[in-house]
């Protein structure tokens, strides 16, 4: 009996999937000097997607976040009758990791407090990473799709590859 060996292809979605994942990790422990991160590569001279800020809150008054609040709407987060952060697409405030809506739970649990001026950049940085997050799973996506396509792009042992796809025809 041989050791089977993975093919060319596996070793390159692994790669692929490799970096992509570390620039998720980054991403979601909000870290921007995450050391195996893309943007933190010697022959990558990327800014961090966190240093962008995606959103800023607009308005006057204290940041306050009233009774009824937070709500989406016209690209942007309502959190009292005169302040909103913008921009904030419906995509980024529909998006859900582990069942929660990110955007709105993390402003929800603050109902009644004034936010702080780290609070503030710290919810710019929340909508930042969704907004890469969503990028990134793109990317990931298109990696798999290169490779064969879920599962074939994890697949490591050519008769069961082959198996598949006699399966598919």
């Amino acid at each position: 009996m041989t050791a089977h060996r993975p093919d060319r292809r596996s070793y390159t979605t692994i790669e692929a999937g490799w970096i992509l994942s570390q620039a998720l990790t980054a991403i979601h422990l909000l870290e921007k000097d995450y050391l195996a991160a893309s943007w933190n590569s010697e022959d990558t001279k990327k800014e961090c997607p966190l240093s962008a800020h995606a959103a800023a809150l607009i308005g006057k008054g204290q940041a306050e976040i009233s009774a009824g609040y937070p709500k989406h709407g016209d690209n942007g987060v309502c959190i009292n009758s005169s302040q909103r952060f913008r921009p904030v697409p419906a995509e980024i405030w529909n998006f859900c990791i582990g069942g929660y809506q990110v955007c709105h739970k993390w402003l929800k649990d603050r109902r009644g407090r004034v936010l702080s001026k780290d609070d503030i950049a710290h919810y710019c940085r929340i909508v930042a990473a969704i907004q890469e997050t969503i990028r990134l799973m793109g990317e990931i996506d298109k990696v798999i799709d290169a490779h064969g396509g879920w599962p074939d792009a994890f697949i490591t042992d050519p008769k069961v590859l082959e198996g598949l796809k006699s399966k598919k025809a």
